[in-house]
């Protein structure tokens, strides 16, 4: 089944949305790390009260937003993605969630139950 993608940031209003998660897995270094555009969508949610959430590799590009300095955060368990939370002043965490009341990362499918329990919680 092949996906097209139907939804731009660019066209998006932070405040439409109750959640926004960037996903990890192949690519997410390459087009989604350096991504300005992405990176402003985020700042607007986040300073809009909405919930941030990064998932993986996803979790870095939140990361690199500047949300996450001096804070706790957890990637994918890969060298290359825990040096780039460092690099941002973000302390790397060995666990599958951490949970700030507006912002959740997660290491990546190991994790997925205990994401889904914070995410419930935090939109209470």
């Amino acid at each position: 089944m092949k996906s097209t993608v139907n939804l731009w940031i660019r066209h998006q209003n932070a405040l439409e949305f109750d959640v926004v998660s960037v996903i990890g897995g192949s690519g997410t270094n390459d087009h989604l790390w350096g991504n300005q555009e992405l990176q402003g969508f985020l700042k607007q949610a986040y300073n809009e009260k909405v919930l941030v959430t990064g998932i993986c590799a996803g979790a870095v590009t939140v990361a690199k937003t500047g949300l996450l300095s001096g804070r706790e955060a957890t990637c994918y368990p890969l060298d290359v993605q825990k040096n780039e939370l460092i690099a941002v002043d973000v302390k790397y965490v060995e666990q599958h969630v951490v949970a700030h009341g507006d912002i959740i990362t997660d290491d990546g499918p190991q994790g997925a139950k205990e994401f889904g329990k914070a995410l419930v919680k935090a939109l209470r």
